[in-house]
């Protein structure tokens, strides 16, 4: 029984690469992993063009977003500790320049409260 299947595996074995070997199959094969890529390329392609449309998020946006969320979180814990050894210090400002939010220049004007009540204080 066991020389039957060695002979069977056998015969299987010089079959596949006689097949295997021969060009018009390879270009075939070829033919059809790339056809296949493609179509995998054009799906995703157009399952994106549709998610839009609808305006839910791709995959792109996505990982954006929770790339900016990470990095706020890294940023609140920075600050979480500032403000936790300046209060251990007592000192009520340890941080740089650098670490203070930039303002945008506009200035308003500060108004009397009674300026805006439309009364006058004496």
């Amino acid at each position: 029984m066991e020389s039957k299947m060695q002979r069977m595996e056998e015969l299987m074995e010089r079959s596949l690469d006689a097949v295997t070997s021969r060009p018009l199959f390879l270009t075939a094969v070829s033919t059809i992993l790339n056809m296949n890529s493609y179509r995998k390329i054009w799906f995703r392609k157009t399952m994106e063009a549709v998610w839009k449309d609808l305006e839910l998020p791709i995959r792109r946006d996505q990982d954006k977003l929770i790339h900016h969320i990470e990095e706020l979180t890294l940023r609140i814990k920075k600050l979480e500790l500032d403000l936790a050894r300046s209060q251990d210090s007592g000192d009520p400002h340890t941080g740089t320049e650098e670490d203070t939010p930039k303002r945008s220049g506009v200035v308003k004007p500060v108004h009397k409260i009674s300026a805006v009540a439309g009364m006058e204080l004496r």
